[in-house]
């Protein structure tokens, strides 16, 4: 991870004795269809079908207790151990992914594993509840890779 550099009120002197020009970042990152690659969140690129239909988030309370919900709790979710198996880059377990909400208005989420620069990323997207068969919001994966 690279440090983070803080702007100062003073700028550091160079090799000639003068100041050298500090210039702060003072914007916040893009996010969603504003984005690029490198700041790791983008939208889902149009016309691209799911890698895979994941179904739901869930709570879990124990090895067998688990509540379904609608999305995620938070900005973090675990990858369960098949998806993770169909990612094509290296295989992390356990798969402790961080979710950073899209800003273009599709209720999706850029993901990123916190553990590993190298393993999955994404998008999660919901899909529209089928009637009589889902009773809350389904969820699509689409690998970044």
């Amino acid at each position: 991870m690279a440090p983070i550099a803080v702007p100062t009120s003073e700028a550091p002197p160079t090799a000639a004795g003068g100041q050298a020009r500090v210039e702060a970042n003072v914007r916040p990152p893009l996010q969603g269809h504003l984005a690029q690659h490198t700041l790791g969140v983008r939208s889902l690129p149009e016309g691209r079908d799911p890698d895979y239909i994941i179904g739901h988030f869930a709570i879990g309370f124990g090895p067998f207790i688990h509540f379904q919900t609608n999305g995620p709790l938070g900005n973090m979710a675990e990858l369960s151990k098949k998806f993770v198996k169909k990612w094509q880059g290296k295989q992390v377990n356990p798969c402790l992914l961080k979710l950073v909400k899209l800003q273009d208005n599709s209720g999706g989420y850029y993901f990123k594993t916190r553990s590993s620069k190298d393993g999955p990323c994404g998008w999660l997207m919901p899909m529209p509840k089928r009637p009589g068969k889902d009773k809350v919001t389904p969820w699509a994966i689409y690998f970044d890779q």
